[in-house]
């Protein structure tokens, strides 16, 4: 059986920055993990305490540049060793309806999205080989529409078919890949509707069968188990972190609003 991943072993993240990448890198670090934190935005300031302590090398890189792909690779295999795993987590989040879109907008989004998450799996594949794993972070919004994005969704669904082609073409390398597609991702899932009008809050938390969207810390101890050796054979599958939003039939928002779906 292929070498799984250790705490020794050095994991890189994009979109280290944002809130789903912080607590992304705090579940590896907490896990013991060595983290090299990307961002097209310095990360350094959001990780200064594991800096210090050596468990987290903050990299500033622009990934729609391939040369900045190429020397992030180079980078963080210095930095870190081998690098054992890779969480394509940095997102293009631009928001066009598809009429309204350009071309232009259209490659700035795959780029990011698709494009790099391919790329750096290129550049680092023999890194990655004898039980690596590729976790790419995906959305529900690659598995179903919700109107008004079509690069975006466009892209996250490419990243499931990346996903499975990473397991399908390296798995005989010993490389694993996972797609997590987030649903609603907020800073404070208890008091993020405050403000919001009474309608807009009544019918999102009728959209969600747990009765609330979910913390980044949600979908950072999901990453933090695919890297683990615990998930040495789950490969090539998308795991949903929605609360349940995606496994409802589409019109129950809609019933539990109007007091019509009853439950025990």
């Amino acid at each position: 059986m292929p070498a799984q991943p250790t705490a020794a072993d050095g994991v890189i993240v994009t979109g280290a920055a944002g809130l789903i990448g912080r607590a992304i890198v705090a579940a590896l670090v907490a896990d013991g993990f060595r983290v090299a934190a990307v961002d097209r935005a310095d990360p350094a300031p959001h990780f200064a305490d594991d800096i210090d302590k050596g468990r987290v090398v903050p990299i500033t890189a622009d990934l729609a540049d391939a040369g900045a792909r190429a020397d992030l690779a180079a980078a963080a295999r210095q930095a870190l060793g081998r690098v054992r795993a890779l969480v394509n987590n940095a997102a293009d989040l631009s928001e066009q309806p598809l009429l309204e879109s350009t071309d232009e907008q259209w490659r700035a989004t795959l780029e990011i999205n698709l494009v790099a998450p391919a790329s750096l799996v290129r550049l680092l594949a023999d890194d990655l080989a004898d039980g690596g794993v590729v976790v790419n972070i995906s959305s529900v919004r690659g598995l179903r529409c919700l109107p008004g994005a079509a690069a975006y969704e466009a892209s996250k669904s490419g990243l499931l078919a990346l996903t499975r082609t990473i397991a399908g073409e390296l798995g005989h390398r010993g490389t694993r890949a996972v797609t997590v597609c987030p649903g609603a991702i907020v800073e404070d899932p208890d008091t993020w509707l405050d403000g919001t009008p009474q309608s807009f809050a009544d019918a999102w938390t009728a959209a969600h069968p747990m009765g609330r969207a979910g913390g980044a810390a949600a979908v950072a101890s999901v990453v933090a188990f695919l890297c683990s050796d615990a998930a040495r054979h789950v490969n090539g599958v998308e795991l949903v972190v929605d609360g349940g939003v995606m496994a409802q039939y589409p019109a129950a928002a809609a019933l539990r609003l109007a007091g019509q779906l009853h439950l025990p």
